[in-house]
């Protein structure tokens, strides 16, 4: 992954750190850094959102008249925390603070792409998804399988 050229926002890097929290708080630091850099290779390639937060909030939503705000459709997004109905509470603690570094130190480097430019993951333990027959198997990294579309960075 090469970051050259992009300023993220206070919030962008906060999207990013929310992203991996949330989807690989357990894993090692290799596994963090693969979500992490999983969610920067999306935002690189021109099929998917150009931000981070588009990127991590990319899916299907509804508009929520009591609430007046637009709300993910259960189930329907990239990335299954973002939109699996539960609550999205970050307990401050170790983890965040570990998630936040790693999205943190590692947002405006050039670091090595150790998913390959990979643009998807599934934890096996929780999912068998459909897509990953279709995509190319790139990485096994802690409990994430990481893919790649064809023709993908």
């Amino acid at each position: 992954y090469r970051n050259t050229f992009m300023i993220f926002s206070n919030d962008e890097l906060k999207c990013l750190a929310m992203n991996v929290y949330h989807e690989a708080r357990n894993e090692s630091l290799s596994g963090k850094i693969g979500v992490m850099l999983v969610t920067m290779n999306r935002v690189a390639d021109e099929r998917f959102p150009g931000t981070i937060c588009q990127v991590v909030h990319q899916g299907k939503h509804y508009y929520h008249k009591t609430l007046k705000m637009k709300l993910p459709r259960k189930d329907r997004c990239q990335f299954s925390w973002y939109c699996d109905g539960m609550s999205d509470t970050i307990f401050a603690g170790d983890a965040w603070k570990d998630c936040f570094e790693v999205a943190s130190t590692l947002i405006n480097r050039e670091i090595q792409d150790i998913t390959h430019g990979s643009t998807h993951y599934y934890n096996g333990k929780l999912a068998n998804p459909r897509w990953a027959k279709a995509y190319s198997f790139v990485a096994q990294i802690d409990n994430h399988t990481f893919h790649k579309m064809e023709g993908v960075l």
